[in-house]
């Protein structure tokens, strides 16, 4: 068995994070095997990765990431996460498909999925928003304001390569809450500390865009599915009633094009088991 350790933003705090988790892991006497990071990792190696990150400069802290990176200090624990919109944004798209940021500490990538003792965790970075959707990355070293924005916004190509996904996953880990998730907890005390989420808990559009839009273009998959197997039905019947045709028409001899139909004769012996022989003939010259 396998047991993880779930933490929600990380924001560069890894010291203390893994010191959390050793606690956690001498007070009720067991090991932990995995860490799941759900986002804002900021994995900061130096200043330039910090000039990428996407906040006011007063907020922006180089923390201890870097630590790992170099070798200073090794993570205690296998280390799993997905990008959130707190991040080096170049450091992320330096590993779009995924890969190891420092020894045992692992990022997912912009879309992807593994397996970690039979369980298969997958993930999505970045936060959903319409304007970049249904756009390609246009983004490329050096990022100016927009770029380093604009980065972890979620396409529509990742949300379709985690659609070909043929195997259960049983972990899915994103930065987007997960639909009426603020349901479950203290909404009221959650919008007197972060008011600007009040109009958007209520309507739901805070979790529900990308939720809709994974449940509408697996909908369109399954309608593009049917649609290639419908064809193929037809295909298959307008061959087979080609064959039949064919097969009832091989034994029907046709006057040649080139002689008098008078000149012309074909005969058909009676039926012999399942096969009719025809023959034919012409007036002597």
């Amino acid at each position: 068995m396998v047991l993880f350790a779930v933490e929600g933003c990380c924001h560069g705090e890894l010291d203390n994070i893994y010191a959390s988790v050793e606690q956690l892991a001498a007070v009720h006497g067991t090991k932990i095997d995995v860490l799941l990071i759900c986002g804002d990792f900021q994995a900061v190696r130096n200043e330039a990765d910090l000039a990428t990150m996407a906040c006011p400069v007063k907020y922006r802290n180089i923390n201890t990431f870097y630590k790992y990176y170099s070798g200073e200090l090794v993570a205690p624990v296998l280390t799993i996460f997905v990008g959130g919109n707190h991040e080096a944004s170049n450091h992320n798209w330096e590993l779009y498909h995924g890969g190891w940021v420092a020894p045992n500490i692992y990022f997912l990538g912009y879309a992807g999925v593994v397996n970690v003792g039979g369980v298969r965790i997958a993930g999505s970075s970045g936060i959903f928003n319409g304007r970049h959707y249904q756009m390609g990355h246009y983004e490329k070293p050096p990022f100016d304001d927009d770029a380093v924005r604009s980065t972890y916004h979620v396409r529509e190509l990742e949300v379709l390569r985690l659609l070909q996904l043929r195997q259960p996953v049983d972990i899915f880990l994103s930065h987007d809450w997960p639909q009426h998730v603020a349901s479950h907890g203290n909404m009221q005390e959650l919008i007197s500390k972060k008011r600007f989420l009040q109009d958007e808990l209520q309507s739901l559009t805070l979790t529900l865009k990308l939720t809709l839009t994974l449940t509408l273009t697996l909908t369109l998959t399954l309608t593009l599915t049917l649609t290639l197997t419908l064809t193929l039905t037809l295909a298959l019947a307008l061959a087979l009633t080609l064959t039949l045709t064919l097969s009832r028409t091989s034994c029907r001899a046709a006057p040649s094009a080139r002689r008098p139909t008078s000149a012309y004769s074909a005969r058909c012996s009676p039926r012999t088991g399942s096969r009719r022989t025809c023959t034919s003939s012409s007036p002597r010259s």
